[in-house]
């Protein structure tokens, strides 16, 4: 819960400046539905999502636009500079948006203690916005969670992993 609070506190003080008076564009990409949909739930009024078609092929690591030109998850999911990205350039000219918000899970697995028969479950995500225009770093946030030892589930469901992921964003 606090992660969420904290992510919130975050991206309304990203964006809340910049959009005095107007509503912001923002074009949100995930590699990730289940933390598409967290983050997108956390976002302040003032942030428009545009609507799209883009798909996401988490098998192959690419996202295709409207248009149908394929991005690679490696080019957007990263830490480093998108000033002079290529793909925030396409995605900005095929969107137009104000700004690019990127949500990615960088690390998720279960740690098992076998010999006692319990495990616990870690999340890390990253977060960031950049301006979608020039590509300027507006905000970056690595979030992680890790739940406390329980018995061991013999199957992970997807319930436990949106409840990870809920938590890692409070």
């Amino acid at each position: 819960m606090r992660f969420y609070r904290f992510l919130l506190v975050a991206i309304v003080f990203a964006i809340a400046p910049i959009s005095v008076g107007q509503a912001q564009t923002a074009l949100f990409l995930s590699d990730d539905a289940s933390l598409l949909a967290a983050v997108e739930a956390k976002l302040p009024d003032g942030v428009e999502l545009l609507t799209h078609q883009i798909t996401t092929n988490a098998d192959k690591g690419v996202i295709t636009t409207d248009e149908g030109q394929t991005i690679r998850f490696s080019t957007l999911f990263h830490s480093r500079s998108l000033k002079g990205s290529q793909e925030r350039e396409r995605l900005y000219t095929e969107y137009g948006p104000d700004y690019l918000i990127l949500a990615w899970i960088t690390e998720e697995g279960k740690d098992k203690y076998a010999n006692y028969g319990v495990s616990k479950s870690k999340l890390k995500a990253t977060v960031r916005i950049v301006d979608g225009k020039t590509g300027a770093h507006v905000l970056l946030k690595k979030l992680s969670h890790s739940t406390e030892l329980a018995l061991d589930s013999s199957e992970d469901s997807d319930a436990e992993r949106e409840e990870l992921i809920e938590a890692a964003l409070a």
